[in-house]
């Protein structure tokens, strides 16, 4: 048995999907059955239930999920202690941002950075529906989030960073911005994770009825399609314009989420709490907008509200 079944096999075991699995992995599909077949004829278990049409862990491939998420957290921390000890850092910290948040917590890991030398420092971007498996699995130690993202975390502590300010942003030569109150001759460009049927409700709700919706899976790719001239991408307002775009207030950001700092309340690692407090410290000290949103809030399993 080696590390890449196990994390193969516990790919599939949270998304229940071997096409999931695969993308997660970056292998082809194939090799992730294979994988598992070999695991389970080592094993002499079947480890799930499957058919055309769905996934199941069987009894004992829940049991053996439960051993090899810990062998696999044990395997990185173990590697982790002796590069630590390699180079001489006191302490590690593993940070994961979804889609946009890299450029809200920019400038406060570059501070954070500098102030702690002897802490080795790895950050991660991953899309709103992968998230939540690596902070479940304590893959990261902290992420960087939507508090719709977060409220899939298990167990979690939340500290709130920004509210729920969203712009619609486009290539300042796109026809839209004639009449930029109709919304009806216009796509928006919005992350697939966040295209959900509660979204669309509250648009219709809001009387936001733009010509059509079209999907993204990250930000960059946002912002390539409205470069196009392809529509109006819906981002963070605190994403910054370039020359040759524009931007405006989303008409409705009751629909959207705001922005949380995320850890496991279990872990022991003190850098956890340095940083949290650090990149609490200074967003507030930056004066981001609507500053007083700002506030602390412990909740477990439940995200913050404004």
């Amino acid at each position: 048995m080696d590390f890449v079944k196990l994390k193969y096999f516990v790919s599939v075991a949270w998304h229940l999907n071997f096409s999931k699995a695969a993308t997660e992995c970056h292998v082809a599909q194939t090799v992730i059955s294979r994988q598992i077949a070999n695991l389970e004829d080592e094993l002499g278990v079947k480890l799930f239930y499957r058919d055309n049409k769905r996934v199941e862990l069987t009894p004992i491939g829940s049991k053996f999920y439960n051993d090899a998420v810990f062998l696999i957290q044990y395997q990185k921390a173990m590697l982790e202690r002796i590069r630590s000890n390699q180079y001489h850092f006191q302490g590690h910290l593993k940070i994961g941002v979804g889609p946009y948040e890299s450029e809200l917590i920019a400038p406060v890991l570059n501070h954070f950075a500098e102030d702690n030398p002897t802490i080795e420092i790895s950050c991660w971007k991953f899309s709103y529906d992968i998230l939540p498996f690596r902070f479940n699995r304590g893959f990261v130690d902290v992420a960087i989030t939507t508090e719709s993202c977060a409220a899939s975390f298990r167990p979690v502590r939340l500290l709130s960073l920004y509210p729920a300010s969203w712009n619609l942003m486009g290539h300042k030569d796109l026809s839209f911005w004639s009449a930029p109150n109709d919304l009806s001759q216009v796509n928006l460009i919005v992350q697939e994770d966040m295209l959900t049927d509660s979204f669309l409700r509250k648009c219709v709700y809001e009387d936001i009825q733009p010509k059509g919706f079209l999907k993204s899976n990250f930000y960059e790719t946002q912002r390539i399609m409205a470069d196009a001239k392809l529509g109006l991408a819906l981002t963070p307002s605190f994403c910054t314009c370039s020359t040759d775009e524009k931007s405006i207030p989303f008409p409705a950001n009751s629909c959207l989420p705001g922005f949380v700092a995320a850890y496991n309340p279990e872990n022991q690692n003190p850098a956890v709490q340095a940083f949290c407090t650090r990149l609490y410290q200074l967003l507030k000290e930056e004066r981001c907008p609507d500053q007083n949103h700002l506030a602390s809030c412990a909740k477990n399993k439940k995200g913050c509200t404004n």
